[in-house]
């Protein structure tokens, strides 16, 4: 039960995050919100296995077990959030789409 409501939890902080962080960044195109989500995920994935095999000395199989839905795991949704959370975000504010 833990297992996916941290998952949910996190996904909401990100939407948080990035819905009081998108003043700052001020995207005007959707390519440059999409860019921005991408980032993110790289450096999401890049610390997750970073941290995992240089770290924590774990095998790249038990790593990729945080993306095991069927685990109860939802850090696959997080990954989907972070990816899409600066369109979004971005759309809800007004700073892409509505014919600007």
């Amino acid at each position: 039960m833990a297992l996916p409501a941290s998952g949910i939890l996190l996904s909401v902080f990100i939407l948080i995050i990035v819905y009081n962080a998108i003043d700052y960044i001020v995207p005007k195109t959707v390519s440059t919100c999409l860019a921005l989500g991408i980032f993110w995920v790289g450096l999401t994935l890049m610390f997750e296995y970073g941290l995992g095999y240089f770290v924590l000395g774990k095998e790249i199989s038990e790593i990729n077990q945080v993306f095991n839905v069927s685990s109860g795991n939802l850090f696959v949704w997080v990954v989907v959030v972070t990816l899409w959370s600066p369109l979004l975000i971005a759309y809800l504010k007004g700073y892409v789409g509505n014919d600007r």
